[in-house]
């Protein structure tokens, strides 16, 4: 009598997600074809202990993971990377139960994906990504505090331009924050740029900003 092969375990799985979105955000390109034995072949050669062929382990996902990465267990951020990169579309039933499970609130918008968390005093947090940042290992951007007028301003600070760089000093919209670049004036065009010279603008800046105080 043939004898059954042991399924695969809920550890398994996990294993086998968390390599995948690491493999993606790597950007290897064997990755977006998980259907395939080129990246299980690297996932048993980074797991000494695996039993499975990489034929079983591609066969595994094709048959039991695919199209449900929404149940896999994995950080928010990692789920929507993953859907990103596999050009996936977030059903409205998965979209229901990661709002669900992680207690936000989901809005999609063509390629960008907003993430507004709840609190019991109501949203108190907002993520933001796009597909255009996805390359970049999914970069978020944080929210302004609305009840946050201004940034206190720090001196500004040469850059190895010349010019001299100020802190972030006016809050707008939402997401946004304006760093104005203060350029070096026309008399000064002609005088050289070493950091000395930077430094004695910088620091006759700040004494007469102290007289004024």
């Amino acid at each position: 009598m043939k004898s059954r092969r042991s399924p695969y375990s809920p550890e398994e799985d996990r294993s086998m997600w968390k390599y995948l979105i690491k493999e993606l955000r790597a950007l290897n390109d064997y990755a977006l074809t998980p259907g395939g034995n080129q990246i299980w072949e690297k996932y048993r050669k980074d797991h000494k202990g695996c039993a499975r062929t990489c034929q079983s382990l591609a066969s595994h996902y094709v048959k039991r993971l695919k199209g449900r990465v929404c149940f896999s267990n994995l950080p928010l951020a990692d789920i929507l990377y993953f859907i990103r990169r596999m050009d996936e579309k977030l059903q409205p039933e998965y979209k229901k139960r990661l709002e669900t499970h992680f207690k936000c609130r989901l809005e999609v918008t063509g390629s960008r994906v907003k993430v507004t968390y709840e609190s019991e005093e109501g949203i108190n947090d907002i993520e933001e990504i796009q597909d255009s940042e996805a390359a970049k290992k999914s970069i978020w951007k944080r929210p302004i505090d609305s009840n946050e007028d201004s940034v206190p301003p720090r001196p500004p600070r040469p850059d190895l331009e010349g010019w001299l760089r100020t802190a972030p000093s006016v809050a707008v919209g939402r997401h946004e924050l304006v760093t104005p670049l203060v350029q070096r004036s026309e008399d000064e065009q002609d005088e050289p740029t070493s950091t000395q010279e930077v430094l004695k603008v910088l620091r006759e800046m700040e004494e007469a900003r102290e007289q004024e105080l």
